[in-house]
């Protein structure tokens, strides 16, 4: 017997027992359930570059005492490109010891290398500035640019326009649906939320992971932050008349 029927059976008998018990079987909710989509777009207003050093030496206190050196000018050097200095944080600090490896003899030669990794991350507010930001930290001796990005700082305003639209477009698939029924449709009986996945449209494939190898930027490369936008979706059920 199939699961429709085994449903259907269990139903009928449901309503038998109330009936007996001198109960009437309660009334099937009609309604029209859809889930709407909005997206909300804006231009970004900040961009964040990850930027760093990486330093290595056969004397440990020589590589962090380089490394330091390199990031403390490329940190005063994006504060003088206007960056301010609440907006560059650490994002991480590592030293690490390497054991040389001969590949021609297949052997350690018991040489040790200590290395350092010192990122830090800057939020740049004037996105006209990001190319000579980038020019001054690696004129200033930053020998890595992980990444470049852009976003909307105020997302949570840019997601209330997605759920509006999210919204909108419920209503408008409910009343289709009951048009298309010959129905009126009437008041909201359940919704949920669901969504805010920010995307940033990002154009910036060539420029992330790139690592420098020149000391001497006298201009910064071009960037375009694309667009910004966010996704909500709503799930409305309405009443059926």
């Amino acid at each position: 017997m199939s699961p429709r029927s085994l449903a259907l059976m269990a139903l009928v008998s449901a309503s038998v027992l109330l009936s007996a018990c001198g109960q009437e079987p309660p009334d099937i909710v009609r309604q029209i359930s859809v889930t709407g989509n909005g997206t909300a777009e804006a231009d970004p207003d900040v961009a964040t570059i990850v930027f760093g050093v990486d330093v290595s030496s056969e004397d440990p206190g020589e590589a962090v005492a380089e490394a330091t050196a390199m990031m403390n000018s490329a940190v005063e050097a994006a504060g003088t490109a206007g960056v301010a200095p609440e907006d560059i944080s650490t994002q991480s600090y590592s030293l690490w010891i390497e054991n040389v490896y001969d590949p021609l003899t297949y052997q350690y030669t018991g040489e040790k290398l200590y290395h350092v990794s010192h990122y830090e991350t800057a939020d740049v507010r004037d996105l006209a500035t990001v190319g000579d930001v980038l020019a001054a930290l690696v004129d200033a001796g930053v020998n890595s640019i992980s990444s470049v990005s852009f976003r909307v700082e105020d997302q949570s305003a840019l997601f209330a326009q997605a759920r509006e639209a999210a919204m909108a477009d419920a209503v408008s698939r409910a009343e289709a649906i009951a048009e298309g029924l010959g129905v009126s449709l009437g008041e909201p009986t359940y919704v949920s939320e669901y969504g805010g996945g920010y995307t940033a449209f990002d154009q910036l494939g060539r420029a992330s992971g790139i690592t420098t190898a020149s000391a001497d930027m006298e201009m910064g490369p071009y960037f375009s932050p694309g667009s910004f936008s966010t996704t909500a979706s709503v799930t409305v059920s309405f009443e059926m008349e």
